[in-house]
């Protein structure tokens, strides 16, 4: 009988324990999040400061992290789809007979620039144009004749 009274207690004073640390963990969380922080001296307001300022590091540093991961697969299916592109179009007749200059990578090496490649038109046409008025030009992929 007393060893069940003495288990009760020690389990009444774990549970009052883990009480405590909840309202300190509560009272923390609310603190970083800027909750409740009329009773914090100058002191614990610096060390919030700080608290924040490693997290934010922290974060920063995860996120530089992970849009360079981006950029580099971003990259490699640059290149992937680079030469998948070049691919094709050595299969085309029309460029085998250098009728028509591919739209190939090889192509536009050395002349594309950034500004080039911002000035695209983006006008969707439907049926038969008057020729000299919204005429489309050619396709690459058809010969001229």
């Amino acid at each position: 009988m007393e060893q069940v009274a003495q288990q009760r207690k020690m389990e009444g004073d774990c549970l009052s324990s883990l009480s405590k640390k909840m309202e300190l963990l509560e009272t923390s969380k609310k603190q970083l999040l800027g909750e409740e922080l009329e009773s914090c001296s100058f002191d614990e307001l610096r060390g919030l400061e700080g608290e924040i300022e490693q997290s934010l590091k922290k974060i920063r540093k995860r996120k530089f992290h992970v849009l360079e991961e981006q950029i580099s697969q971003l990259k490699e299916k640059e290149i992937s789809l680079l030469k998948g592109n070049e691919s094709l179009c050595q299969k085309l007749p029309a460029w085998a007979s250098k009728e028509v200059p591919p739209p190939c990578p090889s192509y536009y090496q050395g002349t594309s620039t950034q500004s080039n490649r911002d000035e695209v038109e983006t006008e969707l046409r439907i049926g038969l144009f008057p020729a000299g008025r919204g005429a489309m030009a050619p396709s690459p992929c058809t010969k001229k004749g």
